[in-house]
């Protein structure tokens, strides 16, 4: 693709996607709140707009956090596998190290080697689990950074969802108040206090 290319493929996508992200998959994702909202006017579908893309961003950060920790596996693995394996049977620390970080990266690929690792976690008491944690504990500054970002982010969601439910409070009593002052112009008295009475 010419930078050309590039740079009008980047205009037609929907504002606030990563490069990353799936336009269509997107796209799918505002519909289902369009489907479920149903906005009836260009300020409803503003807010629903915005809604969206505070929910796809909540989403983000969720994706985000858990790549964080998918992304440091490997330096987490390496890291128990260190301890787990006995200076004994190497003669220098470094032949450890690459013996570590060899079987950590097999462990993504191979079951022997995923059996290996089970083993030598188990000596020290620790499993697949203590890999994550120790993931965790890799990138936990950044982790309570997009923690941060995301819990604001869903404050921001409920609070538009909470504006559009009063957005459209409004709007209905408005329309409610505007029919029954049309029905006192148009309509007969017998008529018009039936519709209060149902208005109530």
């Amino acid at each position: 693709m010419t930078q050309a290319a590039t740079r009008k493929a980047r205009r037609l996508r929907e504002p606030g996607l990563l490069t990353t992200e799936s336009q269509e998959e997107f796209l799918r994702f505002r519909q289902t709140f369009y489907d479920r909202i149903q906005p009836c006017d260009a300020i409803e579908r503003h807010f629903v707009d915005w809604i969206v893309m505070l929910a796809w961003e909540v989403l983000r950060f969720i994706r985000i956090k858990a790549e964080l920790i998918n992304g440091t596996l490997l330096q987490a693995l390496e890291n128990l596998l260190k301890q787990a394996l006995s200076s004994d049977e190497f003669e220098f620390s470094y032949q450890r190290d690459d013996a570590a970080e060899d079987l950590a990266r097999r462990w993504f690929v191979d079951d022997a080697a995923k059996a290996e690792v089970a083993t030598l976690l188990g000596r020290l008491g620790l499993d697949e689990a203590s890999i994550e944690a120790e993931a965790h504990r890799l990138r936990a500054a950044e982790i309570e950074s997009v923690d941060r970002l995301l819990t604001c982010k869903q404050q921001s969601l409920e609070k538009a969802l909470r504006f559009i439910g009063k957005l459209r409070k409004t709007l209905g009593d408005r329309l409610r108040q505007s029919s029954a002052a049309q029905l006192e112009e148009d309509a007969p008295p017998a008529l018009i206090e039936r519709y209060r009475k149902n208005a109530e």
